[in-house]
């Protein structure tokens, strides 16, 4: 209303289109203007806006040019606005009558117009625009709370003029009908839940989002109301899913999902290294906004001590998943693939070749001359045990050597000489001699003897000693007769001792036979026979000496 401005051209128009215009309320048109009272209320109610084509028909000094217009030949003030303030209730306020004084006086001495009539539609009742019925008050037909009219100017609105009558308006005059209020079905939502019972004003349609479904505000149920303009008022709820956020990811662990929103599943399983100890393998994205279910544990794959391998030393530094272990043979074993490497794999067993060390061997131990060995095994820790040959005597060296780590006999060789018999032993009337040509002493060496003096039957005789292993001349004894034996002589016979080559013993054997040959002549001529003699073979000679023959008394033949 405010917009409403006094202006004196606008009361000069005014006056000109006195004569040429219609009343609204059947007012004279010597006291007022073209636009009437009523115009300039509908104005103030933004009917121009609404209704343009039947305004600027009606009332074109109002909606094109907004001056109220009411001067009659018994008002003088100069403001277009008084008429407006005086309808509204202004004249009853002390500075009405300064302001329009002539309009005011007018409202407050003009004879009220009574009671209007009622509305013809029992769901309907008066509005009036002040508390009295006097001039310039308008009474307009409001339909019932639930209820609204059927048209816009159905509003049977009627205004007290000057001459105490409810003068209808053209245009809003006709009487109101009402009808019951009625928003329709509410709008439809998805993901949740409408629920009303009515649809009639001031019915309430609930809203609500369906279990995991949540508003953009965070909440899940919203109201709208039905209002009088047939309207559902209120925040429409849009539901959406929950949303749980990214699913949580224990150690160990490896979790897919698709999604983050209500009813999504998150699936888990161990990583590469871990084992699955307790807890669900899925998550769901439940209806409170978080991963329901029991979180998985994942513990680090143990594989444990690594197993023991006989004749092995085994090195780690840790039995989780990942780690290694170092099997090497011990000292004294062997195996082609030491050191062999097992790893500690995702099934929580040591993986990798197989290791079986086993005894080195050395082989069969050394052959020394002039020893035995024993032995039961050529493997490590084993020993083989040497004794000298029969015959032999431990010179240095050690009796027994033992297999070592490395593979090799570890032992100083045992050394074994012939056992040394000493010089043959010298027998009466027989001579010595050796088919190797000199003075033998060890072991296994033969001497042989024969008879200086073979007695019948022993020319051919020879009898053999040997050097034993206990250092002792073995054998049977020559049976020979010397020569004092032979002749009866009481004055031995002693010659020089005669060395020769065994070469020769062929040659000497011969001459020894001549030479008994002339001994046995001289005996029977009684010539003085000779002594016995003794032969010995020198070591290093090899030609035989002569033999020297002495010549010695043998005393007489008689005796």
């Amino acid at each position: 209303m405010s917009f409403l401005k006094s202006r004196k051209p606008c009361l000069v128009y005014c006056f000109v289109w006195i004569i040429s215009s219609g009343l609204h309320f059947g007012v004279s048109s010597s006291a007022n203007c073209v636009d009437q009272p009523m115009c300039s209320y509908q104005a103030s109610q933004g009917e121009c806006q609404r209704h343009p084509e039947d305004m600027l028909k009606d009332c074109p000094k109002v909606c094109l040019n907004p001056c109220v217009c009411d001067v009659s030949a018994h008002t003088s003030d100069t403001a277009c606005d008084c008429l407006l303030k005086a309808r509204t209730g202004y004249c009853d306020l002390p500075q009405s009558h300064q302001d329009c004084p002539t309009t005011c006086a007018t409202v407050l001495n003009s004879v009220s117009c009574g009671i209007p009539p009622p509305p013809g539609d029992p769901n309907a009742h008066l509005s009036l625009t002040s508390n009295s019925t006097k001039y310039l008050t308008i009474a307009t037909e409001v339909c019932n709370d639930g209820y609204t009219s059927v048209t816009d100017r159905r509003r049977g609105m009627r205004m007290c003029m000057n001459d105490g009558t409810w003068s209808k308006d053209f245009f809003y005059g006709e009487p109101v009908q009402c009808k019951l209020v009625n928003c329709q079905a509410p709008p439809s939502m998805q993901n949740g839940i409408v629920s009303h019972n009515s649809t009639h004003e001031g019915s309430q349609a609930k809203y609500s989002c369906n279990t995991g479904f949540v508003g953009a505000n965070g909440t899940s149920h919203s109201i709208l109301t039905c209002m009088p303009d047939e309207t559902w008022s209120g925040d429409k709820l849009d539901c959406q899913k929950l949303d749980c956020g990214s699913p949580p990811l224990p150690v160990g662990t490896n979790v897919t999902f698709t999604s983050t929103l209500y009813e999504t599943v998150a699936s888990y399983d161990c990583q590469k290294g871990y084992q699955y100890q307790r807890g669900d393998l899925t998550l769901t994205c439940g209806a409170t906004g978080t991963w329901q279910g029991t979180l998985i544990v994942c513990d680090y794959i143990d594989c444990r001590q690594p197993p023991t391998v006989p004749n092995t030393d085994v090195n780690f530094s840790g039995t989780t998943y990942g780690n290694i272990s170092t099997y090497t043979c011990l000292d004294g074993y062997t195996d082609p693939s030491s050191p062999t490497v097992v790893k500690c794999d995702e099934f929580g067993k040591w993986s990798g070749p197989s290791i079986a060390c086993s005894r080195k061997d050395c082989g069969p131990p050394r052959h020394i001359d002039g020893t035995q060995v024993t032995y039961t095994s050529t493997l490590y820790e084993s020993h083989a045990s040497y004794t000298c040959d029969a015959g032999f005597e431990r010179v240095d060296g050690d009796d027994v050597h033992a297999c070592a780590s490395d593979g090799q006999w570890l032992g100083k060789p045992l050394t074994c000489t012939a056992v040394v018999c000493g010089d043959a032993p010298i027998y009466p009337g027989a001579r010595l001699w050796s088919p190797q040509g000199q003075a033998l002493s060890k072991y296994n060496d033969k001497v042989y003897y024969t008879c200086i003096y073979p007695q019948p039957g022993q020319e051919m005789l020879q009898w053999t000693m040997e050097c034993g292993a206990q250092k002792q001349w073995l054998g049977a004894q020559p049976q020979c007769v010397n020569q004092a034996n032979v002749f009866s002589t009481t004055q031995p016979f002693t010659s020089d001792q005669t060395s020769f080559d065994s070469n020769a013993w062929f040659l000497g054997a011969g001459i020894l036979a001549v030479v008994v040959s002339f001994i046995s002549l001289f005996v029977v001529l009684g010539v003085t026979v000779f002594g016995k003699s003794k032969l010995v073979c020198r070591k290093g000679l090899k030609n035989p000496r002569q033999m020297k023959i002495k010549p010695i008394d043998g005393g007489s033949l008689n005796a």
